[in-house]
């Protein structure tokens, strides 16, 4: 990583072979540039702040108070503050964000055979341990969104969906699930307008329609997705079966 940091650090106690003193130090970076190995980004216009408590003697007790935080990567944006605790050990990420997200960016972490083309801004809240966000189990964290769907275009399989301007407020997982195969995530799309077509079944189109959704989990290689659907419209939905 590349950067301009600045570092006041303190540190209390005694150094010795069965003792290590505690730091605390304030961390800022500017317009930094960096790569996490595990995945293919390169992020720039790094910035943050950031209040590091480092206790060998209780590594657990390691955290960072993160105050700001801000990067870019291809032609997406985050920001966020929060804490990550236990840095020695299995890393947990209590963070809030505000994201502006073009989704072609996030392709790496899609199926092969899915497409998602849009934007999403808004805020997510993330609640999660690190090796399962590298792994992108994310059912095992909790995570709350509430998100702006711009030029929405979902293809997998024989399912093609255009949602051009919306709003989804969602959950991870699904806290209260109907039963059990969609407990991935529930959540509540309010359409303004919508597209539906799944090739040979139904075609379907939407307008000011709110739908209550729950879903297994769209990240898998699973072969077949589930998903529990109640909407309510205030204009009519018009479906065409073939």
């Amino acid at each position: 990583a590349d950067g301009v940091v600045s570092l006041d650090a303190h540190a209390k106690g005694v150094y010795s072979n069965q003792s290590m003193p505690v730091v605390d130090a304030h961390v800022v970076l500017q317009d930094g540039e960096g790569k996490y190995a595990e995945w293919p980004y390169t992020f720039s216009a790094l910035a943050l702040d950031a209040a590091l408590h480092l206790d060998m003697q209780n590594p657990s007790q390691t955290k960072v108070d993160i105050r700001d935080l801000r990067a870019s990567t291809g032609r997406s944006k985050i920001e966020g503050k929060g804490q990550v605790t236990d840095l020695l050990g299995d890393m947990q990420i209590d963070v809030a964000t505000k994201c502006n997200v073009l989704l072609a960016d996030a392709k790496y972490f899609l199926p092969k055979d899915m497409t998602l083309d849009g934007r999403v801004k808004g805020d997510v809240k993330i609640q999660i341990g690190l090796n399962d966000l590298i792994a992108m189990e994310l059912e095992r964290g909790k995570i709350l969104g509430d998100l702006r769907l711009e030029g929405i275009h979902y293809t997998a399989d024989s399912m093609d969906v255009i949602l051009p301007n919306n709003k989804l407020r969602l959950q991870i997982p699904n806290a209260n699930p109907s039963r059990k195969e969609v407990g991935w995530l529930a959540g509540n799309l309010y359409l303004q307008s919508g597209n539906a077509n799944m090739t040979g079944l139904l075609q379907a189109d939407m307008a000011a329609t709110s739908i209550a959704l729950e879903m297994s989990n769209i990240l898998s290689n699973e072969a077949l997705l589930h998903a529990t659907l109640a909407l309510e419209a205030k204009e009519h939905i018009r479906v065409v079966m073939d």
